[in-house]
């Protein structure tokens, strides 16, 4: 394992079980993951893969802490793959190691009473390279989609989540109905820390 890539794991298992609010824990995890991508950690080919029906990207486990849950994936965009608008409901901080992503968040319009209709607006989008951190902070600051703009060149994300996310909720913009979406992963290579 690069070093330091582990440096960063036991750092998040340090903050991570020292029960702080969430939104403490962005504040507090984005600048190190800004650290870490300034000399970005190099990632085996085993957390570099992509699904084998095409069209998809690929989420590589890298870690999953045994006491907080936290866990830590690398995405494998391909190149002009477009993601669908959807949630995490859990804290997250996000970084890219490599290409370029469109990330656009999404804030409610709707009061949040009815479970089969959420109606977004967008709040704001960033083309985001090599080096960007971004964070998703429910319930205000979770919709969002990313696509990676490039039509030549994949894009590879490190995402840090308070949980496993086995299920996320996806909406659709223009008519603002509600569907689950399932994740898995691609690849469980998860590293020793």
């Amino acid at each position: 394992m690069d070093p330091r890539l582990h440096h960063y794991l036991r750092w998040l298992r340090s903050i991570t079980r020292a029960d702080l609010h969430p939104s403490a824990i962005v504040r507090r995890a984005a600048p190190v993951l800004s650290e870490l991508l300034a000399d970005p950690p190099s990632l085996a080919p085993e957390h570099r893969v992509l699904p084998e029906e095409e069209g998809g990207y690929g989420r590589n486990l890298l870690y999953r802490d045994p006491e907080s849950d936290f866990v830590t994936i690398a995405m494998i965009w391909p190149s002009g793959y477009r993601g669908a608008i959807h949630d995490h409901g859990t804290w997250g901080v996000v970084g890219v190691l490599e290409g370029t992503v469109r990330i656009v968040n999404y804030g409610r319009e709707d009061g949040g009473g009815d479970p089969a209709r959420i109606d977004l607006v967008e709040i704001g989008r960033v083309e985001a390279g090599p080096g960007a951190v971004a964070h998703v902070l429910p319930p205000h600051e979770d919709f969002h989609s990313v696509s990676n703009v490039s039509a030549t060149e994949g894009a590879i994300t490190l995402h840090t989540y308070g949980h496993d996310i086995p299920m996320c909720r996806v909406v659709d913009l223009d008519t603002g109905s509600v569907s689950q979406m399932q994740s898995s992963y691609t690849s469980e290579a998860c590293l020793v820390v």
